[in-house]
């Protein structure tokens, strides 16, 4: 249900209108010309970054001189070149070209039956060699010619029919003359060619 207002408040009313706009007014622009900080690593509100923007002063980097440029210049390229560059490997010395070698072949041998080995000796002693890399007919060579070393063939030879033992004795007596005579007659040649290689 309406009540009627008296006069006197409906006076004061309609002068405290004008005075709440003019103060309104006045405020108004102490909002806008606000000054706000910026902290680092925080977000501004989305109406203060499409208001505000912070003009700061971008001072250019300071002028080098041109030979310090140059000089650095050439140092980054002389340090680029020096560390691409490889040093050329060091040969191998022949000490220790000769113990790779011994090595290889050695892995290769097995050890030799002999009387000293604590080995049982048997029909293939010192008659076997070893294959390298699958060259047979090599491998055949070598243990021809250790065979005929050996004078394995002759005395198979000799064994196939029974020998007497005054044949025996003087056949053994006069090999071992002929290879005495041989090895003497091999250094009085190894003394003649030492002379001539001498100039006398």
């Amino acid at each position: 249900m309406l009540q009627r207002l008296p006069s006197s408040l409906l006076r004061d009313a309609q002068s405290a209108l004008p005075r709440a706009s003019r103060s309104r007014n006045a405020t108004a622009p102490l909002r806008s010309t606000r000054i706000r900080t910026y902290v680092p690593g925080q977000s501004l509100p989305a109406s203060d970054a499409s208001s505000t923007t912070t003009n700061t002063p971008q001072h250019p980097p300071p002028l080098m001189d041109s030979r310090s440029s140059a000089a650095q210049m050439w140092e980054t390229i002389i340090g680029a070149s020096a560390s691409s560059i490889k040093e050329p490997a060091k040969p191998d010395s022949p000490e220790k070209i000769w113990k790779a070698n011994h090595d290889t072949f050695m892995a290769t041998m097995t050890r030799v039956n002999d009387a000293y080995s604590g080995k049982c000796l048997s029909e293939l002693t010192g008659r076997s060699i070893p294959v390298l890399g699958g060259n047979i007919d090599q491998a055949y060579k070598y243990l021809e010619s250790r065979l005929n070393r050996n004078r394995v063939k002759a005395e198979v030879r000799y064994q196939e029919r029974h020998e007497k033992k005054g044949i025996k004795r003087n056949r053994l007596k006069s090999e071992r003359w002929r290879r005495r005579f041989a090895h003497e007659v091999r250094k009085k040649i190894q003394l003649v060619n030492a002379i001539r290689r001498t100039g006398s």
